[in-house]
């Protein structure tokens, strides 16, 4: 998901399918400010998810650390 944000936030062109654009619009300018605008907030999300994910990977670890000293399982 970083790496998803880091291109977003480069302005991929590969990515360009998955900004959700309209049809039309009346100028270039529209155009550019709506891409400039669907890139940042798709980046952000991305970072936000990953970051979710890195949480839920320490809590994950920390449990786990916790049942090992407690004896719940054996590896």
């Amino acid at each position: 998901m970083s790496i998803m944000g880091g291109l977003f936030m480069w302005n991929s062109i590969g990515l360009i399918e998955d900004l959700g654009l309209e049809e039309h619009y009346d100028t270039t300018e529209e155009l550019y400010k709506a891409a400039d605008d669907a890139y940042s907030s798709i980046a952000y999300n991305c970072w936000i998810a990953a970051a979710i994910y890195l949480v839920t990977l320490v809590i994950s670890m920390q449990q786990f650390h916790v049942n090992k000293q407690a004896g719940h399982f054996q590896l």
